[in-house]
């Protein structure tokens, strides 16, 4: 199961519709989405349950939302490429850690390790519509000096979807291996 968080309006309604037959409530209106919503997604020979979830808040945050980004064997952070891209991946891993959630990728950088659950992450970075984005993604990619996976798409063309599925199925099939390393 991977669990797509991110905060409003950056596409993960969309990317639930256009990866799965779930139909999620698709609206410029921030927080449509209220409850998460699971969608099945085939990808070479095995389904990876993608499940939509309400936009993260720094004002207020639900605490049922974390317990199922805990519970997820992938955490799938969206962000729009074309409004505020630093600050909301930057935001998005804050609340995570907050919630004692860390980046499996960041296990070593870790000292205190009581409580955490350590969920492999992988950035979407949504929006980069056609070439002229390919450079910002690729500025964004290097200004955030993060070795968290990224992979640039647009929902409104399927741009990448090829690539977005064969990341997927990389940390899915080691997902499915491997049990999560989980401090007590």
């Amino acid at each position: 199961r991977a669990a797509l968080i991110g905060f409003e309006n950056v596409g993960k309604s969309s990317i639930i519709a256009a990866l799965t037959h779930a139909t999620p409530k698709i609206s410029e209106a921030p927080f449509t989405t209220w409850q998460p919503l699971p969608g099945m997604m085939e990808i070479e020979d095995i389904q990876v349950q993608l499940v939509d979830t309400p936009a993260l808040s720094k004002e207020h945050s639900q605490p049922e939302l974390f317990d199922l980004i805990r519970s997820s064997d992938l955490i799938l952070i969206v962000i729009d490429l074309q409004a505020n891209s630093f600050q909301k991946l930057e935001d998005s891993i804050t609340l995570l850690n907050e919630h004692k959630i860390i980046p499996k990728q960041w296990k070593d950088k870790t000292k205190d390790e009581r409580r955490i659950e350590f969920i492999p992450v992988m950035v979407i970075v949504n929006k980069d519509d056609d070439d002229n984005f390919d450079e910002d993604f690729e500025v964004f990619k290097e200004l955030m000096g993060t070795e968290l996976p990224m992979v640039p798409i647009s929902v409104n063309n399927k741009r990448n979807f090829d690539k977005l599925k064969n990341q997927l199925f990389e940390k899915s099939s080691g997902c499915c291996k491997k049990s999560r390393n989980k401090a007590s």
